[in-house]
């Protein structure tokens, strides 16, 4: 019999659902000490995760901090009468003693955005776009984009400023709040019902007001992936509600994969506007075996699962690929670049080559290649002093995969801050996840990282997302549970947008910010890849800053 759980925006069964997944025998989990520091109100402190069972008195006796300190420390959480709650971010201070040298950092210059001047969008051109690309981000002809900008030749140069007409771009989802409360969607306009757009391929584009999806993860799996998708499904009913806020209504299915096996027929799939899921690769190639060619698959979670779209025009990678990260570095250093600055790509003189370095020699950005051996590393330190300017910034990519050599990279270039060197490493964002890099040197070396989640914490939208998801689950939101409000909130709004053939609009829609990921989606093989990312940077003062 099939796993199925069917909903129709049913939130107290999540609730029912998620205690029976989290009881268990009571055992005290360790207390690791975090690397991650922050600055607040000129005092030093560790940013600490509660994990589940650690308790207030565990945690101050393995920081060898009080409770009183820890309590001053953190007064919005009441700690002493609330107690801890897992996912829980608190502040230990740090002791006087623990505190690090600071070391100059260079200024980055700001991230380049879009601007808007007398109804047209000035679009700077970047290294890896041409004309075409221009034309299909903003749904409009190229004819179009040479008339308005008096060009005679398609070609265009780096950085060269382009306008867009805002009145010919494509309309572009509209998402709410997240916390309204009234019926009139701001995704639904007051267009007339049943009208109708048509594209080159004379696809029906009617909005629609009742949808049907289809999530398939594995839910009772062990610990930890049944609880994280758990998590991610929980997120997702959150965004079905705002959406039922909206006027929109979601009939949800839920299949449960156990080993492997995707419980669920064709004509199932068929029936869904939109099907979320499963994890894994191999398990997202069964489910399009399953579905055939009607049925859009949207890949939540897995950043391998790119390679699906070949061959399949129904696929959708959600999370932006690791090359995808790559090539926004790269263009981040040539916008941040300057007259005096120098760009050095650092790689495993016996290692695997990385796609980052042929990314970097095809974007023509001038810069100095030096790959080293990790086991006969005694002249780093003597071979970056002579490569490094004293004019202006270093600016520093380590072409390689392999955390061991990464960590001896950055351990070398935290050297050459203290030797009074400016310095800027760019890197994608699982550096922050290797367990043997000090994240004090992240800091020190002005870490640019581009990521494909990265959650705002001062954003209204993800304060409100917070109090809702606490008040009905009573636990705090991972990130598995953001990313599940954000998949389900993107694709059923684009759903009820443009109707049963969506997936044909998505190149022209616009990048929409969702809670911790940006979504703007190109063609791609046959199917289509997220292009959004987010850009974070670490400052000597132990500050995370987000660059929009």
């Amino acid at each position: 019999m099939l796993k199925l759980l069917k909903i129709t925006v049913l939130l107290g069964m999540a609730v029912s659902l998620s205690g029976g997944l989290y009881a268990q025998t009571y055992t005290q989990t360790p207390v690791t000490i975090s690397k991650d520091k922050t600055r607040v109100g000129g005092k030093i402190y560790y940013s600490h995760v509660v994990q589940d069972k650690q308790t207030l008195y565990s945690i101050c006796k393995a920081y060898g901090v009080t409770i009183d300190e820890v309590c001053e420390a953190n007064p919005e959480l009441d700690l002493k009468n609330n107690g801890t709650k897992k996912n829980t971010i608190i502040l230990i201070p740090v002791r006087q003693d623990a505190e690090t040298v600071k070391v100059a950092v260079p200024a980055a210059a700001p991230a380049p955005e879009e601007d808007v001047q007398d109804g047209y969008i000035i679009h700077t051109v970047k290294w890896y776009e041409d004309i075409n690309d221009i034309s299909k981000k903003y749904g409009i002809s190229v004819e179009r984009i040479m008339q308005v900008n008096g060009l005679e030749k398609k070609k265009l140069k780096r950085r060269q400023k382009i306008r867009i007409p805002v009145n010919d771009i494509d309309g572009a989802l509209l998402y709410p709040s997240g916390n309204s409360t009234k019926k009139d969607s701001s995704l639904i306009d007051n267009h007339a019902a049943g009208e109708k757009e048509e594209s080159e391929e004379d696809y029906s584009f009617a909005r629609k007001r009742d949808l049907n999806a289809v999530i398939i993860m594995p839910l009772t799996a062990g610990r930890p992936a049944g609880s994280n998708n758990m998590d991610f499904y929980c997120g997702a009913l959150l965004a079905i509600e705002d959406l039922a806020n909206a006027g929109i209504s979601t009939e949800l299915s839920v299949y449960d994969v156990v080993q492997g096996k995707v419980p669920v027929t064709r004509e199932r799939l068929e029936e869904a506007d939109v099907v979320i899921g499963p994890i894994t690769a191999k398990d997202l190639a069964t489910t399009l075996e399953i579905a055939g060619n009607k049925t859009t698959v949207v890949s939540p979670l897995d950043h391998k699962a790119a390679s699906l779209t070949e061959g399949h025009k129904n696929f959708v990678q959600a999370p932006a690929t690791y090359n995808r990260q790559y090539a926004d570095l790269i263009d981040w250093i040539d916008y941040d670049k300057r007259r005096g600055d120098k760009v050095i790509v650092i790689s495993e003189s016996d290692g695997k080559e990385c796609e980052l370095s042929r990314l970097m020699d095809e974007s023509k950005i001038e810069h100095t290649d030096y790959s080293y051996n990790i086991l006969s590393s005694r002249r780093v330190i003597s071979d970056l002093t002579g490569m490094m300017t004293s004019d202006g910034v270093n600016r520093i990519l380590i072409s390689s995969e392999n955390e061991a050599f990464v960590n001896d990279v950055v351990r070398n270039l935290n050297l050459m801050v203290h030797n009074k060197h400016n310095v800027a490493l760019y890197s994608p964002a699982r550096i922050r996840s290797y367990d043997n890099i000090d994240v004090e040197n992240l800091h020190n070396v002005n870490l640019h990282a581009s990521s494909s989640y990265l959650i705002d914490y001062d954003d209204p939208k993800v304060k409100a997302f917070l109090l809702k998801y606490r008040a009905l689950f009573n636990a705090e939101p991972t990130q598995f549970a953001f990313q599940g409000y954000d998949v389900t909130r993107y694709f059923l709004g684009a759903a009820a947008e443009y109707g049963s053939h969506w997936r044909k609009k998505l190149p022209k829609i616009q990048l929409q910010r969702m809670l911790q990921a940006d979504f703007r989606f190109r063609e791609s093989g046959d199917g289509y890849i997220n292009q959004g990312v987010r850009r974070v940077v670490y400052g000597p003062d132990f500050s995370v800053k987000i660059v929009k």
